[in-house]
């Protein structure tokens, strides 16, 4: 019986002392997976912006799928700070999931005037959410963004 629990109590240790070989990056560039946070990109699409809506591409540089959905945001730069545009309307958006497989570039189109009527000119950006599902109920949410101007 001693022998038994030697080797259990070495297994253990052994155990122990691999698992704590493995260094876990100390910021918060890094998720519970050891992989890099900004890895998702937002850009916008060459061509299609005007003062009432524009293409995004979305990239997915991951080996996971995300989720990602129709809702956005924009703000807009004052005085050097990002504010929150105000609707003219409620937003109210369908909860529809895009799935954002791994490696690869969406295209989202999306159009405003009803939300926000025809931009000025200024700085803008759109944030749009996206998440990670570990198991049901349990998600990473994430925001990306995209600067865009309106001249």
């Amino acid at each position: 019986m001693p022998a038994k629990k030697f080797i259990a109590l070495l297994c253990i240790t052994a155990t122990l002392l691999i698992s704590g070989c493995a260094e876990i990056p100390a910021n918060d560039y890094y998720d519970a997976y050891d992989e890099p946070l900004a890895t998702v990109e937002m850009r916008v699409k060459e061509g299609t912006l005007t003062p009432t809506g524009l293409t995004l591409i979305l990239t997915n540089n991951t080996n996971r799928e995300y989720m990602s959905g129709v809702g956005f945001h924009i703000e807009r730069r004052v005085d050097g700070e990002w504010a929150e545009l105000e609707p003219l309307n409620n937003l109210v958006f369908v909860s529809l999931g895009v799935p954002f497989p791994p490696n690869t570039s969406i295209e989202l189109e999306r159009i405003w005037d009803w939300y926000y009527g025809e931009l000025e000119p200024g700085e803008y950006r759109i944030i749009k959410g996206y998440h990670f599902s570990r198991e049901p109920g349990n998600l990473d949410e994430y925001e990306v963004y995209a600067e865009f101007v309106i001249e």
